[in-house]
C-alpha cells in the first residue's frame, strides 16, 4: 500500500483504537505527528520511501540486510519497537499515552499491508509465509494499482472526517450517548477521572428543564449535577421523561477530597463549605450550636452542594437563643426575596431568548413583560441591616467562648 493510504488509513485506525482507551490523537500536533511516522515507519527498509529517504543509512543497511517487507513488517520488529518506545516514553515523561498511539499507528501499517496481494511475512524470521486479509486475493488491494489505491484513500479520508466526534469524545462516551439513559451516564461516569459536563433535557411533571451541568455524583438511578451554582438532580422516576443526556469530556480532574479540620472558627469552616459539593461530612463542636433548627453538638452534611450554615453559632442562653430564632427568622425572609429576584432574573432571561421567533402578540406582550420586569429589578432592595444587628449581637454574646470545630469533610473538587 501506498503512503497516502499508509497515512489515512493509520490515522483512522489509530483514532478509532485510541477512543477505545480515551485517547484523542487530535489533541494536539505531537499525537498526530507520532501517528503519521509510526503509521510509515515499516518502510524505512525502502530506500525510496520518504522514511527511507529521511534516514537513509539505516534504510540502505536494512535494505541490503533484510530487504523490503521482510524484518520490519514483522511481529517481532513491532513487539520490539513499542517496548523500546514504552521504556523511553517512562523514563522521560512518566506515561504510557504516546506508547498507545505509537504501538496502534505501528500495527496499522502492518494491517494494511496485509490488506494487499503480496502481504507480509509476519513472523518473520521464524517463518517467511506471508500473512493476508482476507484469504481470496481477488479481495484484497493490488499495492500500486491506482484505482485500487485511490478507493481506498477515498474511503479513508472519508472515514477520518466523519469520524472526529468519536475521535475526541472517545469511543465508550460515545457508545453511552447514543442511549440518554443514567445508567449509561453512571457507567461513564464510573471509569472517567475526569469532569464530565453532561448537557440535559428532561421533563419532571411536564416542566421542562434544560441546560449543562458538571457531574459531581452518579448511581444507576439518580444524577447530581452542578449547574449555575445549584444543585440539579436527575432521577429515574416516572414522572421524569428524559429526551436528552449527553455528555462532553472535559480536561478538568475531578477529585475526591478529604479534609481534616481542627479547631477553626466557623467562619474558616464556612468557607471551607462554600461552593463545594459536600459527599460527607463529622463535624463536632465544643459547644453547642444552632443546626437546621435545632441545638447540637454534632454537624452531619451528605451530598449536599454548597450547604448555608449562617446559624452555627454558640448557644450560650435563653437570650442567645431568641436571637438565633430571630436570626433563622430573618434570613428566611432574605431568602425569599432573593429568591423572587431570582425568579425575576430567569424570567427575563427566558423572555429575551424567546421574544426575537415569537409572533407580532407575543412579541408585545414579551416586551411589556420585560419593562415590567426591568421596572422591578431596578426598584428591588433588600433591608439587611436588622440581620446584620442580630450578628452583632451573637458575635459579642459569643466572643467570650468562642466556638470551635473538629471534625472530618469529604467533598468533590472539578
Amino acid at each position: 500500500m501506498t503512503f497516502p493510504n499508509h497515512v489515512a488509513g493509520g490515522i483512522v485506525f489509530t483514532g478509532t483504537f485510541c477512543s477505545l482507551f480515551n485517547v484523542n490523537i487530535f489533541d494536539n500536533p505531537y499525537s498526530i505527528a507520532l501517528t503519521v511516522f509510526a503509521s510509515i515507519l515499516p518502510d524505512i527498509d525502502h530506500t525510496k520511501s520518504l522514511i527511507g529517504k529521511l534516514f537513509f543509512p539505516i534504510s540502505k543497511w536494512l535494505s541490503v540486510k533484510f530487504g523490503h517487507r521482510t524484518i520490519t513488517h514483522s511481529l517481532l520488529f513491532f513487539i520490539a519497537s513499542t517496548i523500546i518506545f514504552l521504556f523511553s516514553e517512562k523514563i522521560f515523561l512518566s506515561s504510557s499515552t504516546y506508547t498507545l498511539i505509537f504501538s496502534f499507528a505501528l500495527l496499522s501499517h502492518l494491517v494494511l499491508d496485509m490488506l494487499t496481494v503480496q502481504g507480509i511475512p509476519l513472523f518473520y524470521p521464524f517463518a517467511r509465509n506471508p500473512c493476508v486479509i482476507p484469504a481470496n486475493p481477488d479481495l484484497r488491494i493490488n499495492s500500486g494499482n491506482i484505482k485500487s489505491e485511490g478507493i481506498a484513500l477515498f474511503i479513508f479520508t472519508g472515514m477520518a472526517l466523519f469520524m472526529q466526534p468519536l475521535f475526541a469524545n472517545g469511543f465508550w462516551t460515545t457508545y453511552n450517548n447514543q442511549f440518554n439513559s443514567i445508567g449509561h451516564i453512571f457507567r461513564e461516569f464510573s471509569n472517567s477521572d475526569k469532569a464530565l459536563v453532561i448537557n440535559y433535557d428532561y421533563s419532571y411533571y411536564n416542566q421542562k428543564i434544560t441546560g449543562s451541568g458538571v457531574l459531581v455524583n452518579a448511581t444507576q438511578k439518580e444524577l447530581n449535577l452542578i449547574s449555575d451554582n445549584e444543585l440539579i438532580n436527575i432521577t429515574s422516576e416516572p414522572n421524569t421523561i428524559i429526551r436528552e443526556l449527553n455528555i462532553s469530556p472535559s480536561d478538568k480532574d475531578l477529585k475526591v477530597n478529604q479534609v481534616i479540620v481542627q479547631n477553626i472558627d466557623i467562619d474558616s469552616l464556612t468557607r471551607i463549605l462554600s461552593n463545594k459539593y459536600i459527599l460527607e461530612s463529622d463535624i463536632f463542636s465544643n459547644n453547642p450550636v444552632m443546626f437546621e433548627g435545632s441545638k447540637t453538638s454534632h454537624i452531619s452534611i451528605e451530598e449536599t452542594f454548597n450547604p448555608a450554615l449562617p446559624t452555627l453559632i454558640q448557644i450560650d442562653n435563653s437570650k442567645q437563643l431568641q436571637l438565633l430564632a430571630k436570626q433563622e427568622t430573618e434570613q428566611t425572609k432574605l431568602n425569599i426575596e432573593y429568591g423572587k429576584k431570582r425568579s425575576l432574573e430567569k424570567e427575563l432571561n427566558d423572555a429575551k431568548k424567546t421574544i426575537g421567533s415569537a409572533s407580532n402578540y407575543e412579541r408585545e406582550k414579551l416586551g411589556k413583560r420585560i419593562i415590567e420586569i426591568n421596572k422591578k429589578l431596578l426598584d428591588f432592595e433588600v433591608d439587611i441591616s436588622k440581620l446584620q444587628g442580630i450578628k452583632m449581637e451573637l458575635a459579642n454574646l459569643s466572643a467570650e467562648t468562642p466556638t470551635m470545630f473538629n471534625g472530618k469533610l469529604v467533598f468533590i473538587n472539578y
